[in-house]
């Protein structure tokens, strides 16, 4: 009798993962924020804070899907180019770096199982990255979880250069590789400033990088193809704005089954869930001015026969995800969304906002007058 009160208690005391959809003890779950860090999400409500991951689903999406996200050419150049719109209004936000592509060059030091890549900052700066290559990255660009990762980074030796500094110094916030400052002989110290002291082969591959690169000319890139993990990437932020808005009962749904298997799988075989994203070719256009904030990492969630969830980044790059089936939903749910909500995310300045979206376009309309 005693063993089945705590079998019923431990079964009472356990949370369902949304993910997985196992049930797992309290001490196996953690707190996460739906919308990923690096794009805003420590600052949305903390309606979209959840404590229904468990500890294992956690760790496995944040380095398939959520890291493949961030790092991929399309989303890495779209979120560059809103922080550079951020930082030409704040002058205390440092512009980001870019990645230019994949270079092809002996580096001394780099091993056959590498790849190199050459990012450059509003300013001049350049920094070549030195990165393990595997599948789950051959699309993505930056350093990913790798201990050894390594960037090379350079500055012209010039008056104001404090800025260019801090540009390299703070690239790569997430997931930090070992930095080491070349081209710069009036630094002291630069380890503490962020910066590495070179080993010898460090020192090898700054003077071949300094010698190849010292002409300010950009190497020869191989730009990245566009992402292969929007799919589950979608799916995952689905599910989790779902269930924050209306509880797990959208799990136990045909739509919720569909998101689920769509993001462990990372592709629909209906080819309906995916409503709109981007072209593959580069250079897209705009979808909307109206879409989200300059700068911003816009949520935008719409009501209609299936509701919708829409992600834009800086006004320029958008996916469209079907997030829940109309006839799954309470009164009081579809209360909830009204007309339609609009989540603005700002990660460098630290903060975010949300409304609803007819007060949001009369914002906007009274603003553009």
């Amino acid at each position: 009798m005693d063993a089945q009160l705590e079998t019923t208690a431990e079964v009472q005391a356990a949370i369902r993962c949304i993910y997985c959809q196992q049930l797992n003890p309290l001490n196996c779950m953690t707190s996460v924020p739906v919308i990923p860090r690096y794009l805003g999400g420590a600052f949305a409500p903390s309606s979209y804070q959840l404590t229904r991951a468990c500890r294992r689903c956690q760790a496995e999406l944040t380095r398939r899907v959520d890291a493949c996200f961030e790092r991929a050419w399309s989303v890495s150049e779209a979120l560059a180019q809103a922080a550079g719109r951020l930082a030409a209004r704040h002058p205390h936000i440092h512009p980001p770096l870019r990645c230019l592509g994949r270079i092809a060059l002996p580096i001394p030091g780099m091993r056959a199982e590498e790849i190199a890549e050459y990012w450059q900052g509003p300013e001049g700066e350049q920094l070549v990255l030195i990165r393990a290559a595997d599948d789950a990255t051959q699309r993505c660009a930056g350093p990913g979880p790798h201990a050894d990762n390594r960037a090379y980074c350079f500055l012209e030796d010039r008056p104001g250069f404090q800025s260019g500094l801090a540009t390299l110094r703070d690239g790569f916030r997430h997931a930090p590789p070992r930095k080491v400052l070349g081209g710069l002989a009036g630094l002291h110290s630069p380890h503490a400033r962020g910066f590495c002291p070179p080993t010898a082969t460090d020192r090898q591959a700054l003077a071949y990088l300094h010698a190849t690169l010292g002409r300010g000319d950009a190497p020869e890139c191989q730009p990245y193809p566009h992402a292969p993990c929007e799919t589950a990437f979608m799916s995952k932020l689905a599910l989790g704005t779902g269930v924050a808005l209306f509880g797990e009962k959208l799990l136990r749904t045909a739509h919720g089954q569909r998101l689920s298997h769509a993001l462990w799988s990372g592709s629909d075989p209906t080819a309906t869930l995916l409503t709109a994203r981007p072209p593959v070719h580069q250079g897209h256009g705009r979808p909307s001015p109206f879409i989200g904030d300059s700068g911003a990492v816009s949520i935008l969630i719409k009501p209609g026969k299936c509701l919708s969830l829409t992600l834009c980044i800086n006004q320029a790059l958008l996916w469209t995800i079907e997030l829940a089936s109309g006839k799954d939903l309470t009164a009081e749910d579809h209360l909830k969304i009204g007309h339609g909500r609009i989540l603005n995310l700002f990660e460098p300045l630290r903060m975010g906002h949300e409304a609803s979206l007819p007060e949001y376009l009369r914002r906007r309309i009274d603003n553009a007058r």
